[in-house]
């Protein structure tokens, strides 16, 4: 229980957050939280990431820079993974893998609860639903939930109803939790800053005589990838390209990567880019930018495209959505919907953007904005427990 002094040193000084994530590479949530803290104010940051293997010092150094934290203040921990959201592997290699890193997150919960007793935080900050296993009431947990929960949902919900704050991406992925009637919960978009892609007009673009539609992520089977070349192929316009980037995750997915390569075989129009370290280069690059799972998802790459002045083109089972949603109502007209996994539907969308360049004009960012919505969020939920 915090004391009156307490809770008043807690309304006039800085935070101190422990931010955890399952993820420290290049894309999705943890480019996301990458950007909140290279923006972050009011908030002294140390970072806990997955013990993969032991850090060098210029790979700390590289982690720092990335995420805006002093390499001096990255923890590694073995951490848990409840492998509760669409699109996960459930094949026999990835349940191995995942029970081997519940067994050592059991190995070593209590030295990291420990260091959270130790540190004094005002909160900690999980980066995605797969970490859940880590809340319990006795420290202030806030949770960022990025993906739909569609397993373990018990264990799931159980684990969110313990956290001190929840945070949603979009309200597609809060659904699942209603039954929860959550009092502090937020839905805040994804921060991105697509201010840079600017300096790529300038440089040659290999793919500046056609129509480019871009595919940006983990090329994994819950991305609909396969679909979107079937439907890709189902088109014959020559100016009109498909570039996929990204790599093949944890490196579990590398049947399903081969699978599409052998699928694009033979049409020169389909192009595998692979891992990007300056993806803003690619969105520079890009006219529409697509999304193929089973429904809408307000990932990073829609948020990203948009702000850079691309199209997207989006699955949407319930049309009102555009209009629902405040992000895709700011960008209405750059909003291009299919049927979800409806080849035909999809190649009409191709055949009716194929030739049509799009000429950009402005590159925004969101950034501010983000950061200031989250600092008064989790100085709520810090002051809502010193009432």
């Amino acid at each position: 229980m915090a004391t009156g002094n307490d809770c008043q040193d807690k309304r006039r000084n800085r935070y101190k957050g422990l931010f955890i994530t399952h993820n420290y590479g290049l894309y999705g949530a943890s480019q996301s939280l990458q950007l909140f803290l290279r923006n972050r104010k009011d908030i002294d940051a140390t970072l806990a990431i997955p013990r993969k293997k032991i850090l060098s010092p210029q790979e700390r150094e590289t982690i720092g820079r990335r995420f805006g934290v002093d390499s001096l203040r990255i923890r590694q921990f073995f951490l848990p993974w409840v492998n509760c959201f669409e699109g996960c592997k459930i094949d026999i290699r990835n349940r191995l893998l995942v029970g081997l890193k519940n067994l050592l997150w059991k190995a070593n919960a209590k030295s990291c609860y420990r260091y959270i007793e130790s540190g004094r935080f005002d909160f900690i900050h999980l980066n995605s639903m797969v970490l859940c296993e880590m809340i319990t009431e006795a420290y202030p947990f806030i949770i960022h939930v990025r993906e739909l929960l569609t397993h373990h949902i018990e264990t799931v919900l159980s684990r969110v109803r313990q956290a001190r704050g929840v945070i949603f991406i979009d309200d597609s992925v809060v659904s699942p939790f209603s039954s929860l009637s959550l009092d502090a919960s937020l839905v805040l978009p994804n921060p991105v800053d697509m201010r840079s892609c600017a300096s790529h007009l300038e440089k040659v673009n290999p793919f500046a005589g056609g129509t480019v539609v871009t595919i940006i992520g983990r090329v994994e089977d819950g991305k609909g990838i396969d679909f979107i070349i079937d439907a890709f192929k189902k088109t014959s316009a020559n100016r009109l390209h498909l570039l996929i980037v990204g790599d093949k995750g944890d490196g579990f997915h590398g049947k399903y990567v081969s699978a599409c390569r052998d699928l694009a075989a033979g049409d020169s129009r389909i192009s595998f880019w692979g891992e990007e370290k300056d993806i803003n280069k690619i969105y520079a690059w890009s006219d529409y930018v697509i999304r193929g799972e089973i429904d809408f998802r307000m990932g990073r790459s829609v948020l990203e495209a948009l702000y850079a002045d691309c199209d997207v083109i989006i699955p949407v089972k319930d049309r009102s959505i555009v209009e629902t949603n405040p992000e895709l109502r700011k960008f209405r007209g750059k909003v291009h919907r299919y049927t979800p996994r409806d080849k035909d539907s999809l190649a009409e969308v191709f055949s009716r953007i194929a030739g049509r360049k799009i000429l950009k004009s402005r590159f925004e960012s969101n950034t501010e904005k983000y950061a200031a919505a989250f600092n008064r969020y989790v100085r709520r939920i810090i002051e809502s427990g010193c009432a």
